[in-house]
Parts: C-alpha cells; structure tokens; sequence
C-alpha cells in the first residue's frame, strides 16, 4: 500500500510539473519585442513563415510588444465575386511564441515545435 501511495505522489508531481512548462524549457521565458526596426520586422516575417510552414505571412508592428504568442492562419479563400469559398478553411490557427534564451530570442510555433533563432530581434522577459 506505500509503494502504491509513493508512487501516485511521483507521478502527481510529475504531472503537474509537465503541465506548468508551457511548451518551453527552463532557461526559454516567454518574452516581449525590444525593438520594432524595419530590419527586426523583416526577420520575424522571414523567421515566422519559416516556423509556421506558410509560404508568406503578414504581420503587424504591433505584434509581440504587449503579448509573447501571436496567432496566425492562412488567408479566407474568395471567389472572384469577393465571397468566400466555402470548405477551405480546415487548418487550426498556428501560435507563434516569442521567447529568450540568455540574451538571445527566438520563435516558435506552438502547434509544431519548430523553432529558429533571431538575429536582428532584441527582446525582453515578459
């Protein structure tokens, strides 16, 4: 009967452990954009389609300065009466986080586990 009580305990805390991380290890905290250069936000388009797996995204200025996740999804197919196409949107929206690591940040999408490294990027822990 201990052996079963330690057990559950371990395995308790481990649980909890695992649903606290949130995706990213120890020494990645989540984080908030510096610097919004036209150099930084032409990486974070290059490095975001990249992670995300779209073949071009458009983002805003604004994006990661007051949240760490950004959520993307394709563009709403049009037919060329300007109505949407029915049926084309079955993909799940991608979330995109902004972490740091040391004094480096980086991106990754949430949905896939990619991730890349920023170079033009400053950023801060959030």
């Amino acid at each position: 009967m201990r052996t079963h009580r330690v057990l559950l305990h371990t395995l308790t805390v481990i649980a909890l452990t695992a649903c606290q991380s949130g995706g990213a290890t120890p020494e990645e905290r989540p984080a908030l954009l510096s610097n919004a250069s036209q150099l930084a936000l032409q990486e974070l388009q290059e490095v975001t389609a990249k992670v995300s797996g779209f073949s071009d995204v458009l983002l805003s200025e604004k994006d990661w300065m007051q949240d760490s996740d950004v959520v993307l999804e394709r563009r709403h197919q049009r037919n060329p009466q300007g109505d949407l196409i029915q049926g084309r949107d079955i993909e799940m929206p991608h979330r995109v986080r902004l972490l740091k690591r040391a004094n480096q940040c980086l991106l990754i999408d949430l949905n896939t586990g990619r991730s890349e490294s920023l170079h033009q990027v400053q950023c801060h822990v959030k």
